[in-house]
């Protein structure tokens, strides 16, 4: 029973710790209903150049497209103005594309209320088995996030030295297409993400990451100190 009592506290802080890594990711995204973040990269990059828009009109396609991926809404459409004309400014490559997004950005979403409830069912389970779960709890998760920490610190390192490699491999083990591949003479996507809008996101992300991993530490220390 005591090498079960282990595995559980094992199972349930690394679980936990993935947990953090989706909800993160999720606020990083839409933690900022005015997406400041988009906009300071958008201006960094001068994105408003590229595409001949204002901000503003950037911006709001900015919340058509984060609307889209969140299931606010079932489609995407803004019109803006080429050469004359308006169309909308999303192409038929876009929309196949987001959709592609739209169903990852799904999947992630159950997955982490699937994490939160075998979370809470080990937690159960060691409870009930009596054991010194209580000691065994942040023990387990101080182990998992020197594991883990270890690896997400190296693949952020790699990534900012060799991000273009980084963001191609990612991008052709997510998706079975070339959906994903853009041209800057027929797309407009490309211009409102360019590569170095995802590198900040990426850091922007870390940041955030690394605020809830320190509180989440900060607690499990303080239980460590409570039950010694």
């Amino acid at each position: 029973m005591k090498y079960i009592d282990y595995l559980l506290a094992f199972i349930t802080t690394f679980l936990l710790i993935v947990l953090v890594l989706l909800i993160s990711f999720e606020v990083a995204i839409y933690g900022d209903s005015e997406h400041r973040f988009f906009k300071y990269a958008y201006e960094k990059y001068q994105v408003t150049d590229e595409l001949e828009l204002k901000i503003s009109d950037i911006m709001n396609i900015t919340d058509v497209i984060l609307d889209y991926l969140q299931g606010k809404s079932s489609d995407l459409n803004y019109q803006v103005t080429i050469d004359n004309e308006e169309v909308n400014f999303f192409n038929r490559q876009d929309l196949l594309h987001l959709k592609d997004v739209r169903d990852i950005f799904n999947f992630l979403f159950i997955l982490k209320y699937i994490l939160i409830f075998v979370i809470l069912v080990c937690l159960i389970i060691i409870i009930k088995l009596k054991g010194n779960w209580l000691k065994l709890i942040p023990k387990s998760y101080f182990i998992n996030l020197v594991g883990l920490g270890t690896i997400i610190l190296g693949v952020l390192i790699f990534s900012l030295f060799n991000f273009k490699e980084v963001f191609n491999l990612f991008h052709r083990i997510l998706f079975d297409n070339n959906l994903w591949l853009f041209h800057p003479n027929t797309d407009l996507m490309i211009h409102l993400f360019p590569l170095a809008v995802f590198k900040d996101f990426v850091i922007y992300y870390f940041v955030i990451l690394v605020i809830f991993i320190v509180f989440l530490s900060l607690f499990f220390f303080r239980w460590q100190k409570i039950v010694k």
